[in-house]
């Protein structure tokens, strides 16, 4: 991980833990969906996809929170994401996504909770998406 970014560095390009979350209430289909990262540093990105061409409109505001934690073992992150922010209307079965960590510099590592195997990591495939509750 990198303590301090600079201004062309996002949390995707080293030690990240990541949710995409699509609610059934926002759209029908699978967009929008929304991104969560969050860093061993606590760094967070938010970002919002309405259109898999041009997927990624930072600053969105939902106002999630994180907590980590650091073990001499590694550490933990967590997500607090307000989903009535992103049109839930509290049906659990109305939220999908995927869970994704990427770690290591060289060889980099790339863990997800539904993709299939892949050669190159592609992340955003919200074909794949799965209920999350």
């Amino acid at each position: 991980a990198k303590e301090v970014y600079g201004p062309k560095d996002y949390p995707f390009q080293y030690d990240v833990v990541e949710v995409f979350i699509h609610v059934n209430g926002s759209k029908e289909g699978n967009l929008p969906y929304y991104e969560f990262e969050v860093t061993p540093f606590n760094q967070t990105l938010e970002v919002k996809i309405n259109d898999l061409s041009q997927p990624f409109e930072l600053g969105i505001t939902t106002g999630a929170e994180t907590v980590v934690t650091k073990t001499d073992k590694g550490w933990t992150g967590e997500f607090k994401i307000p989903l009535d922010k992103m049109g839930w209307t509290g049906d659990p079965k109305d939220i999908r996504g995927n869970f994704f960590g990427i770690f290591g510099k060289s060889p980099r590592t790339y863990w997800s909770l539904y993709l299939p195997p892949q050669k190159k990591a592609a992340f955003h495939k919200p074909e794949f998406f799965q209920p999350l509750f």
